[in-house]
């Protein structure tokens, strides 16, 4: 498990280097939310959707893949709707606005921006492949259930926004691809490659500039932000294992899902609690502190279900 440890440690450092750069650049005026906004784009609509489409074209088909493409699929459902019941039943704040995002800072994680790097650089491209179904049921989750309790009006939800989800789309072309075995010409795929290859440094430089965007101190000094960061970094991660492990899910669905699910928060939720009237200051805190502290808590919680 040392070897497990030390392997997952140095990849979250390599992460947190170029979060590390994100964040010089910020505190140095090199970049500006502006620009922070375009890249944002960039990681969303062409890098992740990239990552996503190489992984399946390049794994080729075959039973056993396919089978835990649905075991991914199927687990990734029960872990929301279990952290959906246990956020509600343990956060109970009486100010609602910091109330509903802390709940959905503790239930969606970072499994796209963090996760994927890491799943590719542990597992390499089959990592991503069921991650990428991960992110996909997330997506779901996201656009359905989070709008609901950031807004408070089922008027909100919109099935159009699911289905034009751009890591949506990308998911269901690529099973498509994937169902059909049907490969990319060279030049397409190499295209593809390289696109997919930004969704590593550029969600770390966006998050690195987030966290400069606060004086440091002030991640630390509000209260309210450790005990949804604990639920977040360990509670929900180690409880996350234990149904997987009880449902007898193992080997590299297991070890995907668990990068998955022992990410930080996610910062969807924060950009929902800014245009819905919610407590962003405070969900920025806190996907600030929980993006920190995964340095120490993500390697043990991956490297245990490595060890499995």
């Amino acid at each position: 498990m040392l070897q497990n440890l030390i392997t997952v440690a140095l990849q979250v450092a390599m992460l947190f280097i170029m979060i590390a750069v994100g964040f010089a650049l910020g505190k140095t005026k090199l970049l500006n939310e502006k620009a922070v906004k375009g890249l944002a784009n960039v990681v969303l609509y062409v890098a992740t959707p990239a990552v996503i489409l190489q992984a399946f074209t390049i794994e080729a088909k075959t039973p056993e893949k396919t089978k835990n493409l649905i075991i991914v699929a199927v687990i990734t459902i029960v872990l929301h709707v279990v952290m959906i019941l246990l956020a509600k039943l343990l956060i109970r704040n009486k100010d609602d606005r910091a109330n509903r995002i802390m709940r959905l800072l503790v239930i969606f994680s970072n499994s796209g921006y963090m996760a994927f790097p890491l799943q590719k650089a542990i597992l390499g491209d089959i990592g991503v492949f069921y991650g990428a179904m991960f992110v996909a049921i997330f997506n779901i989750f996201m656009w359905t259930y989070a709008i609901f309790v950031a807004s408070g009006d089922k008027k909100n939800l919109s099935i159009k926004r699911v289905i034009l989800n751009p890591t949506i789309i990308s998911v269901i072309v690529s099973i498509l691809l994937y169902a059909f075995s049907i490969k990319l010409p060279g030049f397409i795929s190499d295209a593809v490659s390289g696109l997919g290859n930004l969704n590593t440094p550029l969600p770390m430089i966006i998050i690195g500039f987030n966290i400069s965007c606060f004086p440091f101190i002030q991640l630390f000094n509000d209260k309210r932000v450790y005990f949804p960061g604990i639920l977040r970094l360990i509670v929900m991660p180690l409880l996350s294992l234990g149904i997987m492990l009880l449902l007898g899910v193992r080997g590299l669905p297991l070890i995907a899902c668990t990068v998955a699910a022992s990410a930080p928060s996610a910062a969807a939720p924060v950009m929902f609690a800014t245009k819905y009237g919610l407590d962003a200051q405070l969900g920025s805190k806190i996907t600030s502190l929980t993006t920190l502290f995964s340095i120490l808590t993500m390697p043990v919680i991956v490297a245990l279900a490595q060890a499995i």
